[in-house]
C-alpha cells in the first residue's frame, strides 16, 4: 500500500487523521462526519499499516539519499568552518545527527501516542466492544501501537571525511 498523504503527515509530525474526522467516526456527534465506529477503526488500522510500511518495504532509500546528500553539504561547511577558524570544531553535523535521530523518535512517539488515544476510544465504543470481531481488531491494534518499532536508520549516517 503506497502511503500517500498519511506517510507525508507522519514526516510533519501532524496527525494521521484530523482528530475531528476521527471524533466524528468513533465517538460521533460531529456534523459532517458520519458516526461509523468501525470506519474510524480503519483509520486507525491504516496508520499502523504505513508505520509498518516503513519498515516491511524500506522506502527509506529516498530519505536516506537526502539526509545524506544533506550531511556532505554541512561537512563542507564544518570544513570550510574550520580553514578559516584554525581547525576548530563547528560539530553541526553532530548536532543534525542528533536532531535527526531525535525527530525519527518523536514520529514513533507521536503515532503510538494518537494511535493509543484511538484504540482506547475504540474500546469503549459499544458498536465495536459489542461486536466480538470488532472488539478483537482493536485490542489487536491497541497491542499493535504499544510496541511500535523504531525506524531503523542503518545507512543514515555514513562517516565523511
Amino acid at each position: 500500500m503506497p502511503p500517500g498523504l498519511r506517510s507525508k503527515s507522519i514526516w510533519a509530525l501532524a496527525e494521521a487523521y484530523s482528530g475531528g474526522n476521527m471524533e466524528g467516526r468513533i465517538i460521533g456527534g460531529i456534523a459532517k462526519v458520519t458516526h461509523d465506529p468501525p470506519a474510524g477503526m480503519d483509520l486507525v488500522r491504516r496508520a499502523l499499516t504505513i508505520w509498518r510500511w516503513h519498515h516491511e518495504r524500506l522506502p527509506l532509500g529516498r530519505p536516506k539519499t537526502v539526509v545524506n546528500h544533506f550531511r556532505e553539504l554541512i561537512r563542507e561547511a564544518e570544513r570550510h568552518y574550520e580553514r578559516i577558524h584554525n581547525g576548530r570544531k563547528a560539530n553541526a553535523l553532530l548536532h543534525f545527527d542528533a536532531w535527526f535521530q531525535i525527530r525519527l523518535e518523536v514520529m514513533k512517539d507521536r503515532l503510538e501516542t494518537w494511535g493509543l488515544r484511538w484504540t482506547s476510544e475504540l474500546l469503549m465504543t459499544p458498536a465495536i466492544i459489542n461486536v466480538p470481531a470488532y472488539k478483537a481488531i482493536a485490542q489487536n491494534l491497541d497491542n499493535a501501537y504499544r510496541s511500535l518499532d523504531e525506524i531503523d536508520t542503518t545507512g543514515f549516517y555514513s562517516p565523511l571525511p
